[in-house]
């Protein structure tokens, strides 16, 4: 059951398992918690920077606006929330219902700089990059490639700091089990160096200590699921490789790989309702579609009958895209 307390039963028995308060019934000085208030800020502060200490995620989704590529997120940006110090994930969430979601890759900055062409509006993004860049005003920020029309939200999944702003004893302070003693053990030997000739901290203190952080830290960890290469791609058999590029047409390929040969304009001119249409030459039995390594929704992105497929707005190839196709046949 999570824990309902104030500040001061925190800092207490951490100055009593530290030896600084001996005898029973002493209560801390002022001073001494004054001094101890900003020591669990800065502990808590480095313990969010660890996302083996972070017992919780955030799920937050946010309205995007059409053709935007950066956004700040922190109090006051264009997503007022808490900047977050750390993204897990990232999803792109269609305008329907019931809500569509397609998983969007968190690049690092170097992965990001080798992006040639980011800036692509009415265009459904396949990445984030996000810059923490921390400054007066308390705000990261967030590029996207490419840049969606209205109705899309970006839906982030982010770590759920803990608070780390005390500033009196009288603080309510609400902890998850396990949590009071990972807390009052390790401020214990951390306020030892605020009175090293007052304190005295032995082997049983730091053992207790590491011991409550390393159950915290064991509870916190997902160990990641060990899956194949086929597995991810989620079928078997035998699998067809298309790269081509909308312009009318084309194909490609890997070494020993049949490609699928595509033909069709690009400008709406061959398809009924006005869109692009595109011909396979041959019909796969199951089809996975991709634009500039963004993967393709069906009756979202397109739509396809037998060898057939239709692009639809605002996801209409122009020249210059890369177009994939994966399938069976």
């Amino acid at each position: 059951m999570p824990t309902t307390t104030v500040l001061s039963e925190l800092l207490r028995p951490a100055l009593r398992m530290a030896g600084i308060t001996q005898r029973p019934g002493i209560i801390p000085s002022t001073d001494q918690y004054a001094e101890l208030i900003p020591e669990v800020n800065r502990m808590l502060q480095s313990w969010n920077c660890d996302g083996q200490k972070i017992f919780a995620t955030s799920i937050v989704a946010y309205e995007l606006v059409s053709a935007q590529k950066i956004y700040t997120i922190g109090p006051g940006g264009d997503f007022n929330a808490v900047r977050p110090m750390f993204i897990k994930d990232a999803n792109l969430i269609f305008p329907t219902s019931p809500e569509l979601r397609t998983p969007l890759k968190i690049l690092d900055e170097h992965e990001w700089s080798l992006i040639r062409m980011q800036d692509i509006g009415n265009s459904l993004p396949w990445c984030i990059f996000y810059n923490p860049t921390y400054g007066p005003s308390g705000q990261g920020t967030i590029y996207l490639a490419f840049q969606p029309p209205e109705g899309y939200q970006l839906e982030l999944y982010t770590w759920t700091p803990l608070g780390a702003s005390f500033t009196a004893i009288t603080d309510l302070v609400i902890l998850p089990d396990g949590y009071n003693d990972a807390i009052v053990s390790n401020l214990a030997i951390r306020a030892a160096t605020l009175y090293p000739t007052m304190a005295t901290v032995g082997p049983d203190l730091r053992k207790l200590a590491a011991n409550a952080l390393d159950r915290l830290q064991t509870l916190n960890t997902i160990c990641p699921t060990l899956r194949s290469e086929a597995e991810y791609l989620g079928i078997g058999g035998n699998w067809q490789w298309s790269g081509m590029f909308a312009t009318g047409g084309g194909s490609g390929g890997d070494v020993n790989l049949q490609a699928f040969i595509v033909s069709g304009a690009i400008n709406g001119t061959n398809g009924s309702d006005g869109n692009p249409l595109f011909t396979l030459s041959q019909t796969p039995t199951f089809l996975e579609l991709f634009k500039n390594g963004v993967h393709q929704i069906p009756n979202i992105s397109y739509t396809r009958s037998g060898s057939l497929i239709t692009f639809l707005a605002p996801n209409i190839p122009v020249t210059g895209d890369l177009l994939y196709a994966l399938g069976t046949i």
